[in-house]
């Protein structure tokens, strides 16, 4: 959001690039610094199963040259799986268990300067343990703590003071389509994400539960035929912490739908599990808008998850209840 892009040429001596495993080619991108953050069962239409997703992301890892190092998170069991076969990288783990290099503790949520924060400190688990107190970031959720220690674990292997990196979090602004609010005022949240993974989900949902205890009403755009199939059952336990859902088309990507799969499929298992929410599909816009609108309470948090057109309607609802 700083930036107003996703791209930004500098004049440092570092390229950072988010590397995308959807299709194995992160494997040939030549790191100095690795971060592995999590390895979750993703892209099935690419990866068999999930020891396939795993041997890419060990032949990423085993790419880091000596004088590199490799980030890896402590808390995911997918890494840990991994990381036995990585002995023989320089290696520094962060995570919020005690057996990580750098953990975060005393983990709160804030609200001030019209934004929400985490708070946290970092217990740094070397040769001599000590603490370093005072962490904020305008983020929220346990999966964004991790996303913050990596950084600061990438940081610190580079020599980078505390102090700048408390400063440069603070003033983080964020990126776009990541819990970006849309509108908030003392009755509504509405907000747009591009979570179309169910561990995304969940966190996210999770997220919103730290603001206040009022309802979630999720509007959730499935992404792909073949990722709602490979993990069905797990998109359904996403939505536990929602009372109110409403189910878009699916998103289909460019694939064909082999999988004998559809938004009333999924629908009705939600229904299945869950009898006491309300679940509705979205066939048409306005008659969609019309029923939220008549189905809100005060203090709803609206969210809206997908990464396929649903932020576009995101905006469109946005216009129609609070213009």
């Amino acid at each position: 959001n700083s930036i107003k892009a996703n791209a930004k040429l500098g004049k440092g001596d570092w390229i950072i690039t988010e590397a995308d495993e959807s299709d194995g080619s992160f494997t040939l991108l030549p790191s100095t610094i690795g971060v592995i953050n999590n390895i979750d069962l993703e892209h099935l239409d690419f990866y068999k199963n999930l020891d396939h997703l795993k041997s890419s992301f060990i032949k990423y890892a085993q790419n880091i040259p000596f004088f590199g190092f490799l980030a890896l998170c402590q808390d995911n069991k997918n890494i840990r799986a991994i990381k036995k076969q990585l002995s023989c990288k320089k290696i520094i783990t962060y995570g919020l268990s005690k057996n990580s290099d750098f953990q975060a503790v005393n983990i709160n949520t804030r609200f001030f300067q019209n934004s929400f924060f985490t708070s946290f400190d970092i217990i740094e688990n070397f040769n001599k343990k000590k603490i370093i107190k005072n962490f904020l970031v305008p983020l929220l959720g346990k999966h964004n703590v991790h996303n913050t220690l990596a950084s600061i674990c990438v940081c610190r292997g580079l020599n980078i003071s505390y102090e700048k990196i408390r400063q440069t979090l603070k003033r983080f602004q964020g990126v776009k389509r990541r819990f970006t609010i849309l509108h908030k005022d003392s009755d509504y949240i509405l907000i747009d994400d591009y979570a179309h993974h169910p561990v995304e989900i969940k966190a996210t949902l999770s997220s919103l539960k730290l603001i206040n205890k009022k309802r979630i009403v999720s509007v959730f755009e499935p992404h792909r035929f073949s990722r709602l199939s490979g993990m069905f059952e797990d998109f359904i336990e996403s939505f536990r912490e929602s009372a109110l859902i409403y189910i878009l088309p699916i998103y289909a990507a460019g694939e064909k739908n082999n999988y004998n799969i559809s938004s009333e499929s999924f629908l009705t298992s939600i229904k299945e599990k869950y009898p006491k929410k309300e679940v509705f599909l979205v066939q048409e816009e306005k008659s969609f808008f019309l029923n939220l609108k008549e189905k809100m309470n005060k203090g709803d948090k609206i969210i809206f998850l997908g990464a396929g057109s649903s932020s576009i309607k995101a905006q469109r609802l946005k216009q129609f209840l609070f213009a």
